[in-house]
């Protein structure tokens, strides 16, 4: 390759649906489904369930390993909630009702190089449905006039 031409690389996001199927008490192992996943950065994950009987709680460490739901960095509500994954480190989820924690409805997701923060507001960077690697000596708006 000339040293003057442009590499990109486009890889589209995934969208998991934790468990593969419903958040609920009857489903699987949500540890051992997460650790089969290689999350990246400008991944979502989708949690779904009956919101007459589950939610969402996003958690530090601590408070995932006593269940504790007293002060959540976020509640989800809606049923289908999608969480982006947009920084690095281990971000941690449980069902707050009941004692749905104690009984194996907690998640931890992601690794050292990526990891799951979660917004219902739109705050936050916002990023696209792809990353893209490259390396050039072309501007990269010139990059970006290109693709749009």
């Amino acid at each position: 390759m000339a040293e003057n031409q442009s590499t990109l690389r486009l890889t589209m996001a995934a969208v998991y649906t934790v468990g593969d199927g419903q958040w609920t008490l009857q489903g699987p192992d949500y540890q051992k489904w997460a650790d089969s996943k290689s999350f990246k950065v400008g991944d979502s994950v989708v949690f779904k369930y009956n919101t007459s009987f589950h939610n969402v709680l996003q958690v530090k460490k601590h408070a995932l390993e006593s269940c504790n739901k007293t002060a959540p960095l976020g509640t989800f509500t809606s049923g289908a909630d999608t969480i982006a994954l947009n920084a690095t480190g281990h971000f941690y989820f449980f069902c707050g009702i009941g004692a749905h924690c104690e009984a194996g409805m907690k998640v931890i997701m992601g690794d050292e190089s990526c990891a799951f923060a979660a917004s219902t507001s739109g705050e936050g960077e916002a990023y696209p449905n792809f990353t893209y690697a490259f390396k050039s000596n072309v501007p990269l708006n010139s990059i970006v006039e290109a693709l749009t």
